[in-house]
């Protein structure tokens, strides 16, 4: 007497296959939908956003509030600190930039027209137009240090 044993063979059905095959349309159908969902970075414009030209005033801020002399040469702002360095702030192209003992490239703003300084007593009045001819003003003033001989 023969005994009829199944054997197992591994594999998969025609079933499974269609099954498989269509859940892989479904996704793949479904792919480019969110692919196009991602929101995408815009080009970079051509203009400083607000809250650039801000935090550029912030900066400027700090670096008004530590000196104790202000010169203005053309399109350059030049701030003497107490401890003898010189902190240049000056047009380069369409940037603003900031240099220390004439050293250095630290880029305070970009996508800048035009910038100009006006001393007034014990500050200075900074307006920037930026390459879309919108224009940026602000007054800082620092703090003079009085010295008493005894």
């Amino acid at each position: 007497m023969r005994i009829c044993q199944k054997i197992n063979q591994r594999g998969f059905t025609f079933i499974e296959v269609i099954i498989a095959f269509t859940l892989l349309l479904i996704i793949a159908s479904v792919f480019p939908l969110v692919i196009k969902s991602i929101p995408i970075l815009p080009p970079p414009t051509e203009q400083p956003h607000k809250f650039q030209v801000e935090l550029f005033f912030n900066q400027f801020s700090m670096e008004v509030r530590e000196t104790s002399e202000i010169e203005v040469t053309g399109d350059t702002l030049k701030l003497r600190k107490p401890d003898g360095t010189v902190t240049s702030i000056e047009k380069h192209g369409k940037l603003i930039r900031r240099r220390v003992n004439q050293q250095g490239h630290d880029v305070f703003l970009r996508h800048v027209s035009s910038v100009s300084y006006q001393l007034v007593p014990h500050g200075v009045i900074v307006e920037i137009v930026d390459t879309n001819r919108k224009r940026h003003e602000r007054r800082f003033s620092f703090v003079c240090s009085l010295e008493v001989n005894s």
